[in-house]
């Protein structure tokens, strides 16, 4: 898999999580050992990992009661650099 199609797979992983975040649905990404049971190809109909393929990603997912709310330990000052202001 070429490093630019495994990146743009991320991406579309972290955007699918974001959205459906926004409707209420938790999600866990996972690139855990669960591929590499005995029945993970089969479940998707093959008898073994196809050729050249790689999983980018398993998606857990599941409706959460109440979100738990947002907190920040640090203020956006404490994280930030603004090079354009530097001291001499």
């Amino acid at each position: 898999m070429r490093l630019e199609d495994y990146a743009a797979s991320a991406c579309a992983v972290q955007n699918l999580c974001l959205h459906l975040w926004s409707k209420g649905v938790a999600t866990k990404w996972s690139t855990a050992g669960v591929t590499e049971h005995e029945g993970f190809w089969p479940l998707l109909g093959h008898v073994e990992a196809p050729a050249d393929t790689q999983v980018v990603s398993v998606l857990f997912y599941g409706l959460v009661d109440e979100a738990p709310k947002a907190h920040r330990k640090l203020g956006v000052e404490d994280v930030l650099v603004d090079f354009r202001h530097e001291a001499p």
